[in-house]
């Protein structure tokens, strides 16, 4: 092993060898399982998905487009093609984590779990990201400039999958002051302000709506909401954790 491969050894990630050797396999058939999800008008990006992801596995710091594509593509790319796709192609993330949650719901002894709502927040330099701002960013304890989103995750028996996420988005991006900067980063415009909790309602009900075979929903953020507390389903209800 080349020095600074550790990253690549399986003995980091807690796998034996032989079951580590079979990983590109199953990651080249799950990305063909996934393929459909990427599909536009004129094109399928399902190629430079995989290569994204790639990236995100094999490279530990610098995991920029150009950084990405030239150590799974080769030194001439120059990542302009992934940006493509990752920033201005239309392909739906919602269909991603739709497949998601269709395969959770084709496994039976995946059945009758939890599904966990979260946010997490990632620090920007700037305010020239979507949704960008200084707000409150939970994972560091602080108020300071980036973005949030919100994450819905599903748990049964040892197996965590993240089945939905949305960005937030402060209400001061929706002024006039921000129309440019929406237009930019291709916030739809049926797309208006909406709480956390708001957004998180929203993704329980696509999981219900789906199908999704959960038996209860635990919100750690927004415990005290008035919009979440009390929701009930056939199987269960919100509870409060954290």
């Amino acid at each position: 092993m080349r020095e600074g491969d550790e990253l690549l050894s399986p003995k980091r990630w807690g796998l034996p060898d032989v079951p580590a050797q079979r990983l590109t396999g199953k990651f080249r058939r799950t990305c063909r399982h996934y393929r459909h999800a990427f599909q536009t008008c004129s094109s399928n990006g399902s190629e430079h998905a995989e290569v994204y992801l790639r990236g995100l596995f094999l490279m530990e710091s610098e995991r920029n487009y150009a950084n990405i594509a030239r150590r799974i593509n080769g030194p001439e790319d120059d990542g302009q093609n992934l940006q493509q796709f990752m920033s201005d192609s239309p392909w739906k993330g919602q269909l991603v984590f739709d497949q998601i949650q269709g395969d959770i719901s084709a496994w039976p002894a995946l059945h009758g779990g939890s599904l966990m709502l979260d946010e997490s927040g990632f620090e920007r330099d700037g305010d020239k990201s979507a949704g960008a701002g200084r707000q409150h960013l939970g994972r560091f304890g602080k108020v300071d400039m980036g973005q949030v989103g919100v994450a819905l995750g599903y748990y049964q028996d040892g197996t965590w999958a993240m089945v939905d996420a949305e960005l937030f988005m402060p209400e001061r991006w929706f002024d006039d002051g921000h129309a440019d900067l929406r237009r930019r980063y291709h916030v739809p415009e049926e797309v208006g302000f909406r709480t956390k909790p708001e957004i998180g309602l929203a993704m329980i009900r696509r999981a219900k709506a789906n199908g999704l075979p959960f038996q209860d929903v635990l919100s750690a953020p927004v415990r005290n909401s008035p919009v979440l507390a009390g929701l009930k389903f056939p199987r269960g209800e919100v509870r409060a954790e954290g």
